[in-house]
């Protein structure tokens, strides 16, 4: 089975029209649909900051459907860390549709696999709810099950900054209660900390660069980064990381599928033509300018990490990071040799 057939998903709606992809769009999925498998380092830049949720929705659908299979524990529901200050996300994924067809396909795909593995799924069990939905949304919709099903009664949305709370799935969270076992899908929060905690179990991070300001200096491996512009500053400190897969769709890329060109159907969405009117530069000088500091900022950095790894206070280590990050952000004229020793000497004296 696949939820993406030709350029449409026809499994999935916002605000009751079915989800459209472009061509780069469909072309650039193809190429990181299996990146919560492989735990792939992704950075995909794309002028269009709302396609990042319809990016993760279809990752997501895929290891459902089909990577699943090689997980640890094949039964678990997928889970998700997504970091962004994005006010909008959690009402868009709220008004995301599902079809009962795709769901009711998956449930069969999952369970024929878990059984041919001599997995018992004791329909009782609210660990297994996730194969059992013809049977949970038949009660709660009183054997009338409509042909589209809120995408987060079947694959739940938490939300918060140091804690989490739970969307709730229908009236008096009938379905919720049904399903209370398992994590949920998607852990929606602005707080960067959360990658480095044990607060949750997830299977891939997603962060969202085009609504953060600053760099996430450090976070285990399967991570997708998004950002709308391709000069953001930002980018070059994910690209650190080894083995970064690069999309980085700019003008020139836009303008070649521009005769591709869908309707601007929902609000969803911007058309390519926005897009490359966005993304125009007519002119730009870089001129590198050679500063004597280049070693002190890599020994601050250095040292910083080692803060890190010791688990130093985090207010503290914070403080340090902004301090670094906005010396980073001086022009080299106004960054004095001075001041960074006497940063690195107090990084020293952290240490011992």
């Amino acid at each position: 089975m696949s939820t993406v057939k030709g350029n449409v998903l026809e499994q999935l709606y916002y605000n009751n029209k079915a989800i459209l992809n472009s061509e780069i769009e469909s072309s650039l999925i193809k190429e990181i649909i299996n990146c919560i498998k492989n735990k792939d380092n992704i950075l995909v830049c794309y002028p269009n900051p709302q396609y990042i949720i319809s990016l993760i929705i279809q990752v997501v659908l895929r290891n459902e459907i089909e990577n699943f299979k090689y997980n640890e524990d094949p039964s678990k529901r997928t889970t998700i860390l997504i970091v962004s200050k994005n006010k909008e996300l959690l009402n868009i994924l709220k008004d995301i549709y599902l079809s009962k067809e795709c769901i009711f396909e998956i449930c069969k795909i999952q369970h024929k696999f878990l059984m041919e593995n001599n997995i018992f799924c004791n329909i009782d069990n609210p660990y297994y709810a996730k194969l059992y939905w013809k049977h949970i949304l038949n009660r709660y919709y009183k054997n009338d099950i409509p042909e589209k099903i809120p995408l987060h009664y079947i694959y739940p949305i938490s939300y918060g900054y140091h804690t989490f709370s739970q969307l709730s799935r229908g009236d008096m969270n009938k379905v919720g209660r049904k399903d209370n076992n398992q994590d949920s899908t998607f852990f929606i929060t602005s707080n960067s900390n959360i990658i480095n905690s044990n607060q949750v179990n997830y299977d891939y991070v997603v962060i969202d660069y085009s609504t953060i300001d600053k760099n996430i200096p450090d976070f285990p491996n399967g991570a997708l980064s998004f950002f709308k512009k391709p000069l953001d500053e930002k980018v070059i400190y994910f690209n650190r990381k080894k083995n970064v897969k690069n999309y980085l769709i700019g003008n020139e890329i836009l303008e070649y599928y521009n005769s591709t060109d869908r309707n601007n159907d929902t609000s969803f969405f911007t058309t390519n033509t926005e897009m490359i009117s966005s993304t125009k530069i007519s002119n730009v000088n870089i001129e590198y300018v050679k500063a004597d500091f280049e070693h002190e900022l890599e020994n601050a950095f250095h040292l910083l990490m080692r803060l890190i790894y010791k688990r130093f206070d985090s207010y503290d280590l914070n403080l340090l990071r902004t301090l670094l990050y906005n010396i980073m952000k001086l022009p080299v004229e106004g960054l004095h040799m001075i001041a960074l020793q006497d940063l690195i000497h107090f990084l020293i004296q952290l240490m011992i």
